[in-house]
């Protein structure tokens, strides 16, 4: 049976590394929390930009300053991609927005996302939403499956069933 020193000393030992653990996780916390309050307050003043805006195309800028805000001072993909996605929604035509949705989730690593959004987009006829941002849609998931999704042969298909490359 151990003395009660050394009981004590074992007591003492794990009490430490708990308060060690929570503060360690703790802090860091407490730091980023007040390094990216104003960053987070620009994001809520664009989204109020946004609700008060009565025209779609003020309303996507709002919503693509909050995204890029997001992405580049929070460094926070998900965010910034469900934000540029409000601006895109807002304004369809907008190829500035769908190019943010695209580097958002290519950021996140959300290539499955990613190309259900693009195929969603150019399911949509391309009279009413541009027939730039279609064309930058087809060529975006072209890319996209050349690249990071490793599946040339759909960008083979593609490029086939269009006859060749579409140009911006």
């Amino acid at each position: 049976m151990p003395s009660p020193f050394l009981r004590w000393g074992l007591i003492f030992a794990g009490l430490s590394f708990v308060v060690f653990v929570v503060l360690k996780v703790w802090a860091p916390l407490r730091i980023s929390s007040r390094k990216n309050r104003p960053a987070r307050q620009k994001i809520l003043e664009a989204k109020q930009r946004a609700a008060l805006a009565t025209e779609p195309a003020a309303k996507a800028l709002a919503f693509r300053e909050a995204a890029a805000i997001a992405l580049e001072e929070l460094r926070n993909p998900a965010l910034a991609s469900s934000l540029a996605r409000r601006a895109e929604r807002a304004f369809p035509e907008d190829v500035v927005a769908l190019e943010l949705v695209s580097r958002s989730m290519r950021l996140g690593a959300r290539f499955g996302a990613l190309e259900r959004f693009l195929w969603k987009r150019l399911g949509e006829d391309p009279h009413t939403t541009g027939d730039v941002a279609y064309r930058w849609a087809f060529e975006e998931l072209v890319a996209l499956y050349e690249g990071p999704m490793k599946r040339r042969d759909r960008a083979r298909a593609l490029r086939r069933l269009t006859g060749t490359r579409l140009s911006l």
